[in-house]
């Protein structure tokens, strides 16, 4: 059976407080019963000097005496010859020789003083009835009480609070556990739990997140396989039926390549995805020329930047750099490419490269259509596509990728754009300490 953690909290502090409250009545006990012993003790001793000092200087009846000196606190009687008889043979040869004797047990009251007084022996003794040792008992015993039931109450509150926002927790992680990722816990403190309970409204916002993008990645994924595979499937039918002409078969055919080779570019993107989101750091990291790299990048690019006649302004800095040459290729592969696909025909794309001794900065501007704010949120989610017109172009994985690249190399990317004014993409990448 599980403990309630109040009840355990409870258990605890109970078992703390008793044992400290009795270590420490018994401390205080002992230190006060020492006091209180030693000043009974003084204090018999100088009532037994006084009666006897009155017996040396008057004839005086040390019964009446004794009913004199008696109080609420003391009791003085004259022995009897029993009781004188039970005295050790050493104590009484000292009494009879004038000495003040006292006894006392140790860690009680019962104080006891003999003496001689006229031919007799005397005793002062601790009065039974006096309420000097039950109300000292008392009086810490009822301190103790109202501190253990004062303690306990305040505790009792005390731990709801702090076990209130830990139960929450407890209950919100079993609902995320089923799959609700709506639940959050409100905390009205700043303490570790409050802390502990932030975290976990942020972490279930991440696995909603997550959820939404996995869902959304899912449903983006099965139609941008559906729609080229339905195209391929319709054409296939219409060769096989055998009903074309030559013309329309080598157009049906041009179709049908089309849409596979989309199909195969949008396999490679996914694979490159998913590999590149499981890597962490780089490991290909080698040193080549990150201004010739930009160079052969826009080589391989010639043919769609001079099919739509574009004017390139390429100014590049000599950079060395240290880094995976193979993935941040892709990245110029992705940015330049669709600076191309976004640009009207004889529009211009501006290149420029810095090298400064901390980072390079990369700078990517097209007198494309440009985007909206809304767009330039969410430009960076797979399969997000804005311009529904270039979809046949592209499958909405370059940015992603981009993304995914940078983050592996410690690189930052911004965005600069608004519709029909171009876009600008701003890449910068720091320097290792080898560099």
């Amino acid at each position: 059976m599980r403990k309630n953690i109040i009840v355990s909290l409870m258990i605890a502090f109970l078992f703390a407080t008793t044992f400290s409250a009795g270590l420490s009545y018994s401390l205080s006990h002992y230190i006060n019963l020492q006091r209180i012993v030693k000043q009974l003790r003084e204090d018999e001793i100088n009532m037994a000097q006084s009666i006897s000092d009155i017996c040396k200087d008057y004839d005086a009846d040390v019964f009446e005496l004794a009913r004199q000196f008696s109080s609420s606190v003391y009791t003085v009687f004259v022995m009897s010859d029993e009781q004188i008889a039970s005295i050790p043979e050493e104590t009484a040869t000292r009494i009879n020789n004038g000495e003040i004797i006292t006894n006392s047990k140790f860690l009680d009251f019962d104080t006891d003083c003999m003496f001689r007084a006229n031919n007799n022996i005397m005793s002062i003794k601790l009065n039974p009835q006096s309420d000097i040792i039950k109300s000292f008992g008392d009086r810490i015993g009822l301190v103790l009480s109202f501190t253990l039931i004062l303690s306990a109450l305040l505790m009792f509150f005390m731990s709801r609070s702090v076990a209130k926002p830990i139960m929450q927790l407890n209950a919100a992680t079993k609902k995320v556990a089923k799959g609700d990722f709506d639940v959050q816990v409100d905390v009205d403190c700043d303490n570790e739990v409050a802390q502990l309970a932030k975290s976990f409204n942020s972490m279930v916002n991440e696995l909603k997140s997550n959820e939404l993008l996995k869902k959304d990645f899912i449903s983006n994924v099965s139609h941008e396989f559906k729609t080229p595979l339905a195209t391929v499937n319709g054409f296939a039918k219409l060769l096989r039926e055998g009903n074309c002409t030559h013309e329309e078969v080598a157009e049906y055919a041009e179709i049908i390549d089309h849409e596979t080779s989309r199909l195969s570019t949008l396999c490679s993107n996914i694979l490159r995805l998913s590999r590149i989101e499981n890597q962490k750091i780089v490991t290909k990291s080698v040193d080549f020329r990150l201004d010739e790299q930009m160079r052969d990048v826009l080589l391989m690019l010639e043919p769609q930047w001079n099919e739509k006649e574009i004017d390139l302004d390429v100014d590049l800095d000599e950079t060395e750099y240290c880094a995976d040459e193979e993935l941040l290729q892709q990245v110029w592969i992705n940015l330049i490419g669709n600076a191309i696909k976004f640009t009207d025909n004889q529009g211009q794309i501006k290149i420029t490269m810095r090298n400064s001794p901390d980072d390079v900065t990369v700078i990517i501007k097209d007198s494309g259509i440009g985007m909206s704010e809304e767009t330039q949120k969410h430009i960076f989610e797979k399969f997000y596509q804005a311009d529904k017109s270039h979809a046949a172009q592209g499958n909405g994985l370059g940015l992603a990728l981009v993304k995914e690249i940078l983050d592996i190399c410690s690189g930052k990317i911004r965005v600069k754009s608004a519709p029909g004014c171009g876009s600008q993409f701003t890449v910068v990448l720091p320097k290792t300490d080898k560099e």
